[in-house]
């Protein structure tokens, strides 16, 4: 399928598809949650109050390699939308429709469509088929939930949408005669930071070896978006010359504290890239708060967030 307003000039990479359930919110376990977090003022807040209160991130990055065509670029990203069991679709829709009411050209998704133990049903599939109708489409890459959940059907949910999977692969963009280079690579479905170090390695080299696939045949002048659902990876991303990163996956720390920020967050790096914008040498890297909740259905100091980012041309 061909994004609309762009033509597609390179694309490596397939999945597989399966069957899609209906959305399963479990009203009954998520609001005992939020009843016994309620007995509380700071509870009832952190459970009914901030997972609904979404910030919308609007900022610009300047890239050297950005094509003069492709700046003034308008980018929605989204991770973490989590449908399931903590959060009830509606509210994730109503998130989503924030970033997309801001008429964003492209859609970036960087996995978690689903919670461990939830799939994607009606009301799902209608936001994704929302996000895939921005003018240049909508891509995405996998998150660890999403394969716990069953890749086949996340994967046949987007599909039928029409949002675009990057399983370890690349898609060039090209607007008037210029390229943009979009890579996805798969996260594996164990959190790295549960792993020991001597294990820990191994996956960080799969990791390498998965974004290694995805840029192979890039020419190096192309300008280049990376979509891996955590952050782990953008110090190897740096060393090969991603131009930006987008990633999400830490919720933020999903419960944060005064003067202490994040206490937990599922990263081998740890509390490093727990949320926000980072840069190493000329590779830049935005780490989103994301939109769901894993865990307990609460945030603290950490709200939910979506981001319109607008790509400028260095210098």
């Amino acid at each position: 399928m061909k994004p609309r307003g762009a033509s597609h000039v390179a694309s490596r990479g397939e999945g597989t598809a399966g069957a899609v359930g209906d959305d399963p919110y479990r009203r009954g376990r998520a609001l005992r949650w939020k009843a016994l977090l309620g007995l509380t003022g700071i509870g009832l807040y952190a459970a009914w109050v901030e997972p609904r209160w979404v910030e919308v991130t609007c900022r610009e990055f300047h890239l050297p390699r950005l094509p003069a065509a492709w700046d003034g670029l308008r980018i929605a990203h989204l991770t973490d939308l989590h449908f399931g069991d903590m959060q009830p679709a509606r509210d994730i829709r109503s998130a989503i429709d924030r970033v997309l009411a801001l008429a964003p050209e492209l859609v970036l998704i960087t996995g978690d469509f689903v919670s461990g133990l939830g799939l994607l049903g009606s009301e799902a599939r209608a936001a994704l088929a929302a996000m895939a109708a921005a003018p240049l489409g909508a891509f995405a890459v996998l998150g660890n939930h999403d394969h716990r959940a069953g890749a086949s059907e996340v994967i046949e949910a987007t599909r039928a949408a029409g949002i675009h999977l990057l399983r370890n692969a690349h898609v060039t963009l090209s607007r008037g005669g210029a390229p943009l280079t979009l890579l996805g690579v798969d996260w594996p479905r164990t959190h790295l930071y549960h792993l020991p170090e001597r294990h820990r390695h191994r996956h960080f080299e799969r990791l390498a070896r998965s974004l290694d696939q995805a840029n192979a045949g890039v020419p190096p002048d192309h300008c280049r978006i990376l979509l891996v659902h955590g952050p782990d990876l953008f110090p190897r991303a740096a060393e090969v010359g991603i131009d930006l990163t987008l990633c999400g996956h830490t919720h933020g720390g999903q419960v944060r504290f005064p003067l202490v920020g994040a206490v937990r967050v599922p990263c081998a790096t740890g509390t490093r890239y727990a949320a926000g914008f980072f840069r190493a040498g000329q590779s830049q890297c935005y780490v989103s708060r994301g939109i769901g909740m894993v865990g307990i259905p609460v945030r603290f100091l950490c709200r939910p967030e979506v981001g319109l980012y607008t790509l400028r041309r260095a210098g």
